[in-house]
C-alpha cells in the first residue's frame, strides 16, 4: 500500500543511523576526521582569543573536564534548557486538541490549507514583534540572544530551510487530523523520537550532533514500540503497516518532517542567535503556506478567492473560531518555537527527542479532559511506554551543554558569571565526543 513508503523509508534510515552510530569512533589524526566540519565554533574562549589560546576542540580524545566554575555555569544552563524543552512539549501538547476544536467550531468552513496559513500569518506578526524586540535588546541579552550571526543570505537561507520542513509537517499533520482522533495522531506521531536520533547520526554537523549515545538509541527504540502498540491489531510492525490507512500515512510523513526540522535546527542555531532564528522561520513558514494556499486553492475549494469573497468568507468566522486560531498559533506555535530554538542551544537534538516525546502524554491527557476522547488500552501502554522512554534516556549522567550557550554566558574579558559572583574562567578544553555522547 502507498502508505507503507513512510515505513520502509523509516526502516532504511535506522538502519543507516544504526551502522553509523555503532561504527568505532575516528583517531583524532585519521584521515576522514579532516573530512568533517570546521570545530572551531566548539572552543570555549572568547572569541578575540581563540587562535592563541585553544589548543584542544571536542575531537580531542584527551580533553579534560571543565573547570568548576565553568560546569556549574553549565550545569544550571542545561537545567534551563531541558526546562523551555519540557514547556515546549507541554506546548505542542495542544495543537491536536486546538485544531479538533478549531474544525468542530460552528462558523465558517475551515479547510487545512486555510486554517494552517491563517496561523502562520498571525505566527509571521508575532515574529515580527520579536525581530524588532531583538533589534532593540543589547546584544547578548535575554533568553534566546546570541552573538550575531543574525542576518545576511546564510541566515535567511537557514530560516527558509527550517520554514520549509515546518510548514510540510503541519499541512500533512492537519490533514491527517481531519480524519483521526487527536490521540492516534499524536501517539502515531512518535515515530520522531526514532527519526530524530536517526537523521541527526546521518546529517549531524558535529560531533555532538552525530554521537548518539546507546541509552538515547534504545529510548528512542522503546518510543517506536510505542508507538506501534497503538495498532489494535498485531504488535509487530509490519501487520501495524499493513493496517495503515492514508491518513496515517500523513501524519507519518509530518513526523519525518518534524525531525528534519529539529536536527537542522540543532545545526543552525550553532550559527544563529536562537529567537531571531525562530522568528524568520516562522515568517518562511508564512510565505510558504500561502503559496501552496495559491497553487493548492482549487483542492480547498478557494478557486474564487478574491476580496468579496474574502469578506463574505471573514464575515461567518465566529469569535470562538477567531479566538482558537490565535491561541493555537501563538501556544503550540510562536511561545513553542522560541522556547524550543533556546532549548537546542544547549542540548541536541537527539538528546532533546526524549524530553519532545513526552508530547503525546499531555496531548492525550489534553484530549481526555477538553475532549472528553476516551484513551484505549493500547494508547495508554503506548503512552506508559514513552514516558519509559524519557526516563531512560534522561538518567543518564548529563555532558557539558554546547560551546555555544557556554559563549553566549562568557564575557569577553574572559569572565564568566555564577550564581551571582564572578569568577575567572581559564582556557578550557571541549570534552572529547565519547564523554558529550552521555549527554541525557
Amino acid at each position: 500500500m502507498a502508505a507503507t513508503a513512510p515505513v520502509r523509508l523509516l526502516v532504511l534510515l535506522c538502519c543507516c543511523a544504526a551502522v553509523h552510530a555503532f561504527a568505532p569512533a575516528l583517531a583524532p589524526g585519521s584521515p576522514l576526521r579532516r573530512l568533517a566540519p570546521c570545530r572551531e565554533q566548539c572552543c570555549f574562549c572568547p572569541p578575540a582569543e581563540r587562535p592563541a589560546r585553544c589548543e584542544l576542540r571536542l575531537s580531542d580524545a584527551g580533553a579534560t573536564p571543565p573547570s568548576p566554575a565553568v560546569a556549574g555555569l553549565g550545569g544550571r544552563t542545561l537545567l534551563k534548557a531541558r526546562l523551555m524543552l519540557l514547556a515546549t512539549a507541554m506546548l505542542w501538547g495542544t495543537y491536536p486538541v486546538s485544531m479538533k476544536l478549531i474544525y468542530a467550531a460552528p462558523g465558517a468552513t475551515l479547510t487545512p490549507i486555510g486554517t494552517t496559513a491563517i496561523r502562520f500569518a498571525v505566527m509571521a506578526l508575532a515574529a515580527q514583534v520579536v525581530l524588532l524586540v531583538q533589534a532593540r535588546a543589547p546584544a547578548g541579552g535575554g533568553v534566546g540572544g546570541g552573538e550575531g550571526g543574525g542576518g545576511g543570505d546564510t541566515f535567511w537561507r537557514s530560516a527558509f530551510e527550517l520554514g520549509a520542513w515546518g510548514c510540510a509537517g503541519t499541512q500533512l499533520n492537519s490533514m491527517g487530523l481531519q480524519q483521526l482522533s487527536a490521540v492516534r495522531v499524536t501517539l502515531i506521531l512518535a515515530t520522531v523520537n526514532i527519526l530524530t536520533p536517526a537523521l541527526a547520526a546521518i546529517f549531524g554537523t558535529s560531533d555532538s550532533q552525530r554521537s548518539i549515545p546507546r541509552r538515547t538509541w534504545l529510548a528512542c527504540a522503546l518510543c517506536l514500540v510505542s508507538t506501534v502498540q497503538v495498532s489494535p491489531a498485531s504488535p509487530l510492525v509490519a501487520a501495524a503497516a499493513s493496517r495503515l490507512s492514508p491518513p496515517d500515512g500523513c501524519v507519518l510523513a509530518a513526523s519525518l518532517c518534524y525531525a528534519m526540522c529539529k536536527v537542522r535546527l540543532g545545526s543552525f542555531v550553532e550559527r544563529h542567535p536562537p529567537a531571531r532564528l525562530a522568528a524568520g522561520r516562522l515568517q518562511t513558514q508564512a510565505l510558504l503556506s500561502f503559496a501552496l494556499l495559491g497553487l493548492l486553492g482549487t483542492l480547498g475549494g478557494i478557486h474564487s478567492f478574491g476580496v468579496g469573497a474574502l469578506l463574505r468568507w471573514a464575515s461567518r468566522v465566529t469569535l470562538r473560531q477567531a479566538a482558537l486560531l490565535v491561541g493555537s498559533a501563538l501556544l503550540p506555535g510562536v511561545i513553542a518555537t522560541l522556547l524550543q530554538a533556546a532549548g537546542q542551544r544547549v542540548v541536541p537534538a537527539a538528546s532533546a527527542q526524549p524530553i519532545f516525546a513526552l508530547m503525546p502524554v499531555f496531548a492525550a491527557l489534553w484530549a481526555f479532559f477538553v475532549l472528553h476522547e476516551p484513551i484505549s488500552p493500547n494508547e495508554a501502554m503506548g503512552g506508559l511506554g514513552t514516558v519509559a522512554a524519557a526516563v531512560i534516556a534522561s538518567s543518564a549522567t548529563p555532558g557539558s551543554p554546547s560551546s555555544a550557550a557556554l559563549r553566549a554566558s562568557v564575557s569577553a574579558d574572559g569572565h564568566s558569571s555564577a550564581a551571582g559572583s564572578t569568577a575567572e574562567t581559564a582556557p578550557v578544553p571541549t570534552r572529547s565526543a565519547s564523554q558529550r555522547g552521555t549527554e541525557m
